[in-house]
Parts: C-alpha cells; sequence; structure tokens
C-alpha cells in the first residue's frame, strides 16, 4: 500500500500536467486516496469572475465546495484570480478570507473592470489584498486597474520575495507612499501606461536590501528621465538586471546614457541585458568585475560599440574575469561587422549569441 506523501507526490504531479479527471476518479478508490487527491485538485486554482453571472458556474460551484469542505482551504497554494466584476466577489469569493496565514504561497489577480465608482472599486480591491492567507504570499502578480492603497497594502507584505506588476491604470499619488520590500528578490515592473505611477513603485522595489533580479519594461515616454534616479538606489546585491525601453519612449525624450553611471552602482551584478539609447562605449570600461552574461538588445540605429566591445571582451580574457557569453542584436549578427567581434569572441573563449527583446 503506498505511502500517504507518496500519493500526495503524484497526484500533484498529475495536477500540475493538467489531469484533472484523473484526479477526480482518484478521490473516488477510497477514503485513504480521497485526502491527497482532494488537496492536489486545490493546490492551483485558475478562476474568473466574469461580468455576466451565468458564465460563473465554476465559481459558484467552487464557493459551494469551501462552503461545505472549509479543510480543503489549507491545501491552496497558488491562486490565480481574474476580476472582471467586483460587484460578484462577496458571492462566489467569500471563501478567501478564509483561507489560513500561511498557506497560500502566491497569487495572481488580474483587475481589469472599471466601471463602479472609484471608492467602491478600491474598498472591493483591498478587501482581496487584506484578506489573512493573502497577506502572508512570497510570490505576487498584478496587472489591471489598482489604486494607491493597494500598492501601499502590498508593501506590507512581510514574507513577499517576487513581485510583477503591469498596472494599466492607477490614480497618481505622491511619494513616498510605500516603503521598501525588506524580503524581496525578484521584481518586474512592466509600463505600457501611467509610467508615474510605475516610477514611484520602482523606487522602493529597488531598493529593498535583498533583491537579486530586476526587469524594467517601459513603453511609454513619461518619466523615462526618472529611471536613473530609480537605479542609482537599487541594492549593492543585485545579480540580475534587464533594462527594455521601446525604441519610441527613447526617441521622444531623447536618449539617456545613464547606465554608464548607474553601472558603477552595480559590484555584484552577474548578467546585465540593455537597450540602445541608455549607455554609450563608457559602459564597456565601467562593467563589474563579476559580470558573467551581456546582452545588448536589438534597437533602431546601427552600433557604434564595436571597438568598446571587443576592447572589453579582450580586456576580461587577459584579466580571467568570468564573463561567459555576449550578445549582440541580430542585425549585427548578419553583418560584416560582426567578424570582428565573432574573432574577439573566439580567441578569448566567449560564446557569441544573438540577444532578443523577452519580458
Amino acid at each position: 500500500m503506498l505511502n500517504v506523501d507518496v500519493l500526495l507526490y503524484i497526484f500533484e504531479a498529475c495536477q500540475e500536467s493538467g489531469e484533472t479527471g484523473s484526479l477526480l476518479a482518484a478521490a473516488l478508490v477510497c477514503r485513504r486516496w480521497a485526502a491527497p487527491a482532494q488537496a492536489a485538485l486545490c493546490n492551483m486554482i485558475d478562476l474568473t469572475i466574469y461580468i455576466r453571472d451565468s458564465r460563473n458556474i465554476r465559481a459558484e460551484r467552487l464557493a459551494r465546495t469551501m462552503q461545505t469542505c472549509p479543510h480543503l482551504l489549507s491545501s491552496i497554494r497558488h491562486l490565480d484570480l481574474e476580476v472582471q466584476d467586483p460587484s460578484l466577489l462577496s458571492e462566489h469569493l467569500s471563501w478567501l478570507q478564509k483561507i489560513p496565514p500561511g498557506g497560500l504561497k502566491s497569487l495572481w489577480l488580474r483587475w481589469e473592470y472599471g466601471g463602479w465608482p472609484p471608492t467602491k472599486s478600491e474598498s472591493m480591491q483591498c478587501a482581496v489584498i487584506r484578506a489573512p492567507g493573502v497577506r502572508g504570499v512570497r510570490s505576487l502578480s498584478l496587472a489591471g486597474r489598482f489604486y494607491p492603497e493597494v500598492l501601499r497594502e502590498v508593501a506590507e507584505f512581510p514574507l513577499l520575495e517576487n513581485v510583477t506588476t503591469r498596472i494599466t491604470r492607477c490614480a497618481q499619488f505622491s511619494a513616498p507612499v510605500l516603503r521598501t520590500f525588506p524580503r524581496l528578490k525578484w521584481a518586474c515592473v512592466r509600463a505600457d501606461v501611467y509610467a508615474q505611477t510605475h516610477v514611484q513603485l520602482l523606487f522602493p522595489v529597488a531598493s529593498s536590501p535583498q533583491l537579486q533580479t530586476l526587469i524594467i519594461v517601459f513603453n511609454v515616454e513619461d518619466c523615462v528621465h526618472l529611471l536613473p534616479s530609480a537605479l542609482r538606489s537599487v541594492a549593492p546585491s543585485l545579480r540580475h538586471l534587464r533594462l527594455i525601453i521601446i525604441d519610441d519612449a527613447l526617441d521622444r525624450v531623447g536618449k539617456h546614457s545613464f547606465m554608464d553611471e548607474v553601472i558603477q552602482c552595480l559590484p555584484s551584478l552577474k548578467r546585465l541585458a540593455i537597450t540602445p539609447g541608455t549607455y554609450c562605449s563608457a559602459l564597456f570600461e565601467r562593467l563589474p568585475r563579476s559580470l558573467k552574461y551581456l546582452e545588448l538588445l536589438p534597437g533602431s540605429g546601427g552600433f557604434p560599440y564595436r571597438d568598446a566591445l571587443v576592447a572589453y571582451i579582450t580586456r576580461a580574457a587577459k584579466s580571467k574575469l568570468p564573463l561567459k557569453m555576449v550578445a549582440v542584436p541580430a542585425s549585427l549578427k548578419r553583418a560584416t561587422v560582426d567578424a570582428v567581434i565573432s574573432e574577439a569572441c573566439e580567441a578569448c573563449g566567449v560564446a557569441l549569441r544573438v540577444a532578443r527583446i523577452r519580458w
């Protein structure tokens, strides 16, 4: 007879591979199998609260299940929640308030509905964020329309280690409103609109003392000039920085070679990916000695840094620096200028790759 821990391991593997039917069948085999099978079924919940109540049959069934079987609440580890109609939250999501602290590990929250008055919608968002089980998450993703008070609440999460934000609408708020995240290690801030909000959020995120990975994607020109001051506050512990600014945003505000100075504040950096217009040739003389992977992302215009890059690769080899890979734009890889860089990489034992923009 299989041990309960072995059963749970098998059932969780079934859940990860999407074999819901197998788990439902396993839960009916016997009482001994029922508990681990039900726990695996509730391990990861993907739920949408639709605008039309007729489409919320799954949400209704889940709410009834959690009401009749409250012991399943402690089995929920990951929640992917999309809210299209906040007015139905009290009816279909009341069980969220009953998840015990320390159980839920990650929350992906998408909030797109904006038809309610601001005060009412804000209170509904805060009700979700303030749930005891939600406050203990280690990973949080916010996408859609959010209010400043929600971001203030998130900044108080004591165990938060990973955060991703793609906020499409948020009322302006004046800094300082957020404190640094004490345990944050991984962060991705993507701004397609309302860059002012994201820059204000970026300051406390970047200055978190244990931050190791920071990904910034800006698709708007507003506040690009404020990025340097935010990046200068980055903790020295940062290992991976990926900075993507879409060409149109840089073209409208002008080029800013701020990375030439910012890079000196990152002595422990091991992986760097940056877009053109944020640096000049001086960057290659200031790259940290700890750098292992350098990605020069594609952008408009040419690549006037060939000599500086070749000199850096050669210098890294002579100084026995840990540089392992250099990635250049695909257009450069096809050009004749690539021959010089390719020869330098081959002579110094550094891998040459094609750089691609990945969010």
